[in-house]
């Protein structure tokens, strides 16, 4: 008896999927090796063992520190982390890029505005500006 031969069609989905397998086997593989390097270079840079890192993609991870977050991303070959802290106005998200211990102390105790409520803030000290104008021409 003669063993039934696979179809075109039939190959062409198999061996998809089979891709589809080994993209994700590499793309699993690349993502932890971001995250482990990640953790190597935040000791090296902040001089303190993240205590959680969250593997997100082959480029981005997210570390946890001294109830401090962190995003962490590779940009033009180099590792770029964000601390994410709340905007003191509205408790919003944001992220201020911080490289070392100094611009990690600085992002912490400057003052805290997302974009949102700066400009919100400009709106209001531009329309005062021009009350203001008005009043005396």
């Amino acid at each position: 008896m003669e063993k039934r031969k696979e179809r075109l069609i039939e190959k062409a989905l198999r061996t998809y999927r089979e891709h589809l397998e080994f993209r994700r086997e590499v793309e699993k593989k690349e993502t932890q090796k971001f995250a482990e390097e990640a953790r190597r270079e935040f000791t090296r840079r902040f001089e303190t063992e993240p205590e959680m890192i969250t593997a997100v993609s082959p480029n981005e991870c997210h570390l946890e520190c001294d109830g401090l977050k962190f995003r962490a991303v590779m940009t033009r070959g180099d590792f770029r982390f964000y601390v994410l802290l709340k905007c003191e106005k509205c408790q919003r998200t944001t992220e201020k890029w911080v490289t070392s211990l100094l611009s990690l102390g600085e992002a912490l105790t400057e003052q805290c505005v997302c974009f949102e409520c700066r400009e919100v803030e400009l709106k209001s000290m531009m329309e005062a500006v021009s009350e203001k104008g008005e009043e005396e021409g």
